[in-house]
């Protein structure tokens, strides 16, 4: 091997304890190859090893370390065209540094490749046996030893514990400048951008973590806090009985694993048993704890932290350090956050700049071309949770136009920065993987704009965004929700219902209702479509066993238009007086404080849903705005619905649709309730009609006429070019005659 074909790079801070072997193993390997330490801060030997060892040490401040932007600064110090990366405890087998070049000489199109973790011969069982069956599941069943592409994993896995780049990949994408999981970021972003990631079993290393109990769940506090905050993953909760399951099934697992591995006696093995189940019932403790840890209090989250660490949420705090001036908190400190507040603090929907500068004008060149080519749409899209129905919504548009031929493109305004670290890769990662597969790239910012020939605005704070974005053939406003409703009286509120009477937008909306109450209150002309099902996923279940006197309960508290307590009371009451329905509590990641018993669905996929619904009784799913996806799959799969009379739904279906209209308060509810789950008949009645009202609820449909406000935004465009470009020849003619 040539020694300039690779690089490798150790980032540290106090790691002595491994570095002098690590050094050795590579020099022995490699006399000459270029090796970089990066410290951060160290106050052991970790510097004095590297120098002895006669290889280049950079040394920054500790402020300045990032997994993301060192690694960064590591390329740019280092010239091979491969790098391999090592932590400071991760120690390689022999062989290691050969392994490499290898499997990039193979594949042309391997941007990256990562080895296995071994484990010291005193690592923990659980620890151990999950790193000896976790890396085996790469490798090529016909040559386990050879390096393997892996294309197609929808997940894929990347560690810089151990892994080697391609300089010409990292030049593309980058590591992205987040807290932590840079790699699992990367080989996403990889994915997409269309190079391949390879498994090299033989560039193997020593590495695995033995804290003490507690210090290995505070461990996984940290990894899955870091988790959540950068992918958004949240782990869910386990049950009592899924709990005792888990700890008992991976227990005994760890049992064999000694027996065989270790060689240990039964009695032994068994003797270990212990602190091997204390072990996983921390990490099945600590790990969703963790992926809500952004949520709790800085000194709580310190206390939990194994690195002392709390983590602010992007977006968290901004109002009450500007504020710092007037409380007192902050002194000259907060006088002078307010006097250098970045212009996306100040004015984060970019109303005031709209008032200043006024929308950019529209791209007559576009307006003419598009008569002989595909479209490109752009989708500027507020943040999303997963299981997201108006991004859902989008989405299916999305996959409408691509499969005519269209290209789009989805772009994430985030004036809230609630999504600040999210990387592109990592933002695709969670459409595809949360929502469904389209072709469409997609951009955290604007950054990288480069003009559309329409623009669709699909939220109120983005409206103000699209009407600032240059290279625009024109403008589309899908309004899917009333969204100042969403809001008290506020600012927020008051620039929400401004949305709706720019000028330059053509509106389409989820619904009759909806239209009609733009057209009502604003006095706004708007298109409209209605809501679709997929009835592949969402239809009667003839297998199915309806659970008797069972509630499917949506329980999303956070959304306050969802009136989920006036549901949670209903239910209570019927409780009170001895009807105590099966309640299945769905649409929201946190159980909730219910006054009954009741059983927690969480946030499922969508056949889980179907499932469901399949299962109960009788389906409740409020909204006190514009109706959304959910009472129609309801319906879809012949489950009766209740829902609150006059609003947008009962204008959707009308009445004999499957659904019992009754008022929004919690006896009402209660009543048809007991109606709905009492009455054989009227149910059975129901059920048949649910399924009938929603046949005709196609995504096509909906699509088709999304697409035909596309082309009347585009022909109302063009006309108004037209009529300026005509004003422009009369006013020469007479300027000529003058």
């Amino acid at each position: 091997m040539a020694t300039h074909e690779i690089a490798v790079v150790i980032p540290t801070r106090n790691g002595a304890r491994w570095l002098a072997d690590t050094l050795a193993l590579l020099r022995g390997e490699a006399p000459d190859v270029e090796i970089l330490v990066i410290d951060s801060g160290s106050t052991d030997e970790t510097v004095a090893i590297a120098e002895r060892a006669g290889v280049r040490v950079e040394r920054i401040d500790p402020r300045d370390f990032g997994h993301g932007r060192t690694r960064n600064l590591a390329m740019e110090l280092t010239s091979a065209p491969l790098v391999a990366f090592l932590t400071q405890d991760a120690v390689p087998e022999p062989g290691w540094l050969a392994a490499w070049p290898e499997a990039f000489a193979r594949f042309e199109r391997v941007g990256a490749a990562f080895g296995p973790h071994l484990p010291w011969p005193d690592t923990p069982a659980p620890i151990a046996r999950e790193l000896e069956e976790f890396f085996p599941r790469f490798e090529h069943p016909a040559a386990p030893r050879d390096p393997v592409p892996l294309t197609t994993l929808d997940d894929p896995f990347l560690s810089n514990v151990n892994a080697c780049y391609r300089r010409a990949c990292w030049q593309e994408l980058r590591f992205p400048d987040v807290p932590y999981g840079e790699d699992r970021a990367f080989a996403l972003a990889m994915r997409e951008s269309g190079w391949a990631l390879a498994y090299v079993p033989r560039a193997r290393v020593r590495h695995a973590h033995s804290y003490p109990p507690l210090d290995f769940a505070r461990r996984y506090f940290d990894e899955f806090r870091a988790l959540a905050l950068v992918f958004g993953h949240r782990e869910p909760w386990l049950g009592p009985l899924s709990l005792a399951r888990y700890v008992a099934r991976n227990t005994l697992a760890d049992v064999r694993w000694l027996r065989r591995r270790r060689k240990l006696s039964t009695g032994a093995a068994v003797r270990q048993a212990p602190r091997c189940a204390l072990h996983h019932t921390t990490r099945a403790l600590f790990a969703p704890l963790g992926s809500r840890g952004v949520r709790l209090p800085g000194a709580l989250q310190r206390l939990l932290s194994l690195e002392g660490r709390a983590v602010r949420a992007p977006g968290q705090g901004d109002a009450k350090r500007h504020a710092g001036a007037a409380s007192g908190d902050s002194g000259r400190e907060g006088t002078a956050a307010v006097r250098t507040a970045r212009r996306s603090q100040t004015d984060p929907y970019l109303a005031g700049a709209l008032d200043v500068q006024g929308a950019r004008p529209l791209n007559r060149d576009r307006l003419l071309a598009v008569r002989e080519r595909p479209l490109h749409v752009a989708f500027v899209v507020p943040p999303w949770d997963k299981g997201s129905g108006g991004h859902t919504t989008i989405l299916r548009f999305v996959r409408y136009l691509e499969e005519r031929g269209h290209t789009c493109t989805l772009w994430l305004h985030d004036p809230a920065q609630y999504r600040t670290w999210a990387w592109n890769g990592v933002l695709r990662h969670s459409i595809v993987h949360d929502f469904m597969r389209v072709r469409a790239p997609v951009f955290n910012g604007f950054e990288h704009w480069h003009g559309a020939d329409v623009a669709v605005a699909t939220g109120w704070e983005t409206v103000y965004r699209v009407l600032s974005l240059p290279d625009t053939g024109a403008r589309v406003y899908l309004v899917q929700d009333h969204e100042p409703d969403f809001f008290p009286a506020s600012a927020e509120r008051v620039l929400a219902e401004r949305t709706y009477t720019l000028p330059g937008l053509r509106i389409i909306t989820a619904g009759r209702w909806l239209s009609e109450l733009l057209r009502d209150r604003y006095g706004v002309a708007s298109d409209h479509f209605e809501l679709g099902v997929d009835h592949e996923i969402y239809k009667p279940d003839p297998r199915a066993q309806r659970i008797p006197m069972s509630v499917a309960m949506y329980g999303r508290f956070v959304t306050g238009r969802r009136g989920v307590p006036l549901v949670r009371d209903a239910l209570g009451l019927l409780w009170q007086r001895g009807i105590r329905p099966r309640v299945f509590v769905f649409g929201t990641e946190e159980p909730p404080e219910m006054p009954f018993p009741y059983e927690f669905v969480g946030v499922v996929s969508a056949r889980q849903l179907a499932r469901l619904y399949n299962q109960v009784t009788v389906g409740v799913a409020l909204s006190l705005t514009n109706y959304s996806l959910v009472p129609l799959e309801m319906l879809a799969c012949g489950l009766p619905v209740v829902d609150v009379a006059g609003g947008s739904l009962e204008r959707e279906l009308g009445h004999g649709s499957g659904v019992l209209y009754t008022e929004a308060t919690p006896a009402a509810l209660a009543a048809a309730l007991e109606e709905l789950l009492g009455d054989r008949d009227k149910w059975r009645d129901a059920s048949s009609a649910a399924s009938a009202a929603t046949a005709a609820a196609l995504w096509g449909r909906a699509a088709e006429r999304f697409y035909a406000s596309v082309e009347s935004a585009l022909q109302a465009a063009a006309r108004a070019a037209e009529s300026a470009d005509g004003a422009a020849r009369q006013v020469a003619v007479s300027d000529r005659q003058r």
